[in-house]
């Protein structure tokens, strides 16, 4: 971690109140880490709070679940995988398709997981792989 000192001002430590002061103490060197740390976690946070299905595991990683149409579903997995572990590698995520769509509906659940910028590069290469006017894929030539 920072190894440094870091504690919130009493005074502005009031029930309601959205702000704190917070004081790092320590080497400068070692605060103005410790200072990027608070601000990626508040970062981090501030996004999850914006996205209704975001979830912070004990680790730090997130985990996101997104929907994509059922008709696109292969052309996210690629054939024999191959879209879907070129994805997680160029990305670092991990990306689960679930086995089918839910009753009632045309969408398929699609969760990401992994460190939070690995998980935003996940979700636009997966959502790269469907047109804004969602077409059902071509069928293959026989």
């Amino acid at each position: 971690m920072s190894q440094c000192q870091i504690w919130v001002d009493p005074k502005t430590n009031v029930p309601g109140q959205p702000m704190r002061v917070l004081n790092i103490a320590g080497p400068q060197q070692r605060v103005t880490a410790a200072r990027r740390l608070i601000q990626d976690k508040m970062e981090l946070q501030e996004s999850l709070y914006n996205s209704p299905t975001g979830q912070v595991a004990s680790d730090g990683n997130v985990k996101e679940t997104i929907y994509i149409p059922d008709v696109w579903v292969g052309a996210v997995i690629g054939k024999g995988g191959s879209v879907i572990k070129s994805i997680m590698q160029q990305s670092g995520a991990r990306i689960f398709i679930h086995g089918e769509t839910p009753a009632g509906q045309l969408d398929r659940p699609v969760t990401i997981s992994g460190p939070f910028q690995f998980v935003q590069a996940a979700k636009q290469l997966v959502l790269q792989r469907i047109p804004e006017q969602q077409n059902p894929p071509p069928l293959p030539h026989q």
